[in-house]
């Protein structure tokens, strides 16, 4: 098969766990011998990446063509956009006569839906990987009637969890499918979960994410060591008020996800927002850390049926004003911190529970990585 991906976003270097889970999708096809091809952006103001200095700096050969960067990384071809996106959407159509457009839903105003639609509806499908960014429902930032019927004329739309499955039923007459996305590396995979040291952890600390449940813990445990890993959503005011408290640390994110795993005790993901998985706590459990998330959006069934999914009042107001990160501010509901400081506690000073917690994340985790597999989307395809 041959697959154009449409992304209006940064396909590389992204450490955004659906942006990273995408490419790793398109690499896991390509190694079964599919021809993948993406077009998307080369920076944005949520991103504002230096894309040729990273190609230089990790040897990676490049072609420029007007405003547009041609590469090949790990056997898909690239095409990053400065500009208006839509040109060499049509340009690689024509070129690469794909089989299939995958449109990921990072699409504000859906002009690449829209662009896909009017090349051939026959062959778009709609990857999901948060609700916040369709056009219909409670959690939606835009919503749009145009926008939910572009929705509604593609061939197919995979999601990532039974949580954004059953959201998309609710508002609308489409179906949606399951799938296990690949978004993990292939194994081995250490353990690096350590009952004697490293961080408690949370990465991406952002209003949406939680940010007010983890500085107040961080307040509460003053003698352990926190670490925080900003992300898309974190704003500067974010990191001000992470840098105020004395025991925590600003990891910088990275792409290899090890950089930051190997430093960490326990994962938090107390998310206030309906995420649409939760992507950071299947991975962390995969090095064994025991993770401690809120029930919010699909984070539960991201849990694997693992201890520690604490219920949170989440967010259903967000306001028509902008942070610095181009993202509507939320208005964040007060939270109960008592089973938060009640768990962590545990998982800090009681030995025993932190290494069954451990052992139970490792098995479950690693289960569900084997069987995400990219064979899930080639049956999908065949299906529709």
């Amino acid at each position: 098969m041959k697959i154009l991906l449409l992304h209006n976003a940064v396909y590389f270097p992204s450490v955004g766990g659906s942006n990273k889970g995408t490419r790793l999708l398109l690499e896991r096809l390509t190694s079964r011998g599919h021809s993948c091809r993406v077009v998307a952006r080369s920076t944005n103001a949520r991103e504002p990446v230096d894309l040729v200095s990273t190609l230089n700096e990790r040897s990676i050969a490049f072609l420029t063509q007007a405003d547009v960067l041609l590469f090949s990384l790990n056997g898909v071809e690239v095409r990053a956009v400065s500009e208006d996106i839509a040109p060499a959407v049509t340009n690689s159509f024509a070129e690469f006569a794909p089989d299939w457009i995958f449109v990921s839903s990072e699409d504000f105003g859906h002009h690449l839906l829209r662009t896909a639609l009017a090349l051939d509806a026959s062959r778009v499908v709609l990857i999901t990987h948060s609700t916040h960014d369709l056009p219909f429902g409670s959690a939606a930032f835009r919503p749009s009637k145009r926008g939910r019927e572009l929705i509604e004329r593609v061939r197919g739309v995979m999601v990532p969890s039974r949580f954004v499955r059953d959201y998309i039923k609710e508002y609308t007459e489409r179906k949606a499918a399951v799938i296990r996305f690949p978004f993990w590396r292939s194994g081995p995979y250490p353990r690096f979960a350590r009952f004697d040291s490293g961080f408690v952890t949370m990465i991406n600390p952002c209003a949406v994410k939680g940010i007010s449940l983890f500085t107040e813990l961080a307040r509460k445990f003053a003698e352990t060591q926190f670490a925080a890993v900003p992300s898309w959503g974190t704003t500067q005011e974010d990191r001000a008020r992470l840098q105020q408290l004395p025991n925590m640390t600003i990891l910088e994110p990275s792409e290899n996800v090890e950089d930051i795993y190997s430093r960490t005790k326990i994962l938090l993901a107390p998310s206030l927002w309906d995420e649409a998985f939760g992507i950071v706590a299947v991975e962390a459990m995969l090095y064994g850390i025991p993770v401690v998330a809120s029930d919010s959006g699909g984070l539960p069934e991201a849990k694997l049926g693992v201890d520690y999914c604490i219920p949170v009042r989440r967010i259903s107001i967000y306001t028509n004003q902008l942070d610095d990160r181009m993202l509507p501010v939320a208005a964040v509901p007060p939270q109960d911190e008592t089973p938060w400081i009640s768990a962590l506690r545990t998982l800090l000073f009681d030995r025993a529970t932190y290494t069954r917690i451990s052992d139970h994340s490792l098995t479950a985790s690693r289960a569900y990585v084997a069987s995400a597999l990219a064979e899930d989307v080639e049956t999908f395809l065949s299906s529709i």
